[in-house]
């Protein structure tokens, strides 16, 4: 049997799925990387205080950690699609909305 979990979601996050994907299996420069992941944290923290919500209260709306947040947005931890997924939803945005810059 052949699992997809994707299947019966929207085609925006069957999509966020393959290019982190790829992203994840590409042989990108340490650096690369590290600058992938501090805009992350950048549009991250610029959507929670455009909300006016505190580490807390996102993590309350979300079920991920305050300091797991934290460390998102300083770019020190690689969420997986599954925390990308949860912060959009505590935020109430789309996960392609989490991805929206520059690399």
């Amino acid at each position: 049997m052949n699992f997809k979990p994707w299947a019966n979601t929207p085609t925006y996050f069957y999509k966020l799925t393959v290019i982190l994907d790829r992203l994840i299996k590409s042989k990108m420069e340490p650096k690369k990387k590290k600058e992938m992941l501090r805009k992350f944290g950048l549009k991250l923290s610029e959507l929670r205080t455009k909300r006016g919500l505190s580490f807390r209260e996102l993590a309350a709306l979300c079920d991920v950690d305050a300091s797991d947040i934290q460390k998102y947005e300083t770019g020190q931890v690689n969420p997986t699609i599954a925390t990308i997924g949860d912060l959009a939803a505590g935020l109430n945005v789309q996960p392609k909305d989490l991805l929206d810059f520059e690399i």
